[in-house]
């Protein structure tokens, strides 16, 4: 029939995921490092290092960690001849990464 309408998608070899079947179970939290810092904006090293070697990390053993800051900080990051940071998605934060893993 002419004009007929055809459901191609319906007749790919097209798969539906329910991504609800990939989630994996568990506890998530926000570490947000904003109270860590000098004035709320400022990460001097040397005492957030301290901090990281006094916490307690055992606190999130198991658990779904999204480390964040929510203040606009000045967090330095160690740069190599390119320009970019080594570690984690480029941000120079390979000792915090450690720390909790």
């Amino acid at each position: 029939m002419p004009g007929e309408i055809i459901n191609r998608v319906a007749n790919s070899k097209l798969i539906t995921l329910d991504l609800e079947d990939y989630y994996p179970e568990g506890d998530r939290i926000r570490l947000d490092i904003e109270t860590w810092l000098y004035q709320g904006i400022i990460l001097k090293e040397k005492d957030f290092r301290a901090f990281v070697d006094s916490h307690d990390w055992q606190q999130y053993r198991g658990k779904y960690v999204a480390v964040m800051c929510s203040s606009d900080a000045i967090i330095p990051g160690n740069r190599n001849a390119s320009g970019s940071c080594p570690g984690r998605n480029g941000n120079g934060w390979n000792f915090l990464r450690c720390a909790i893993s």
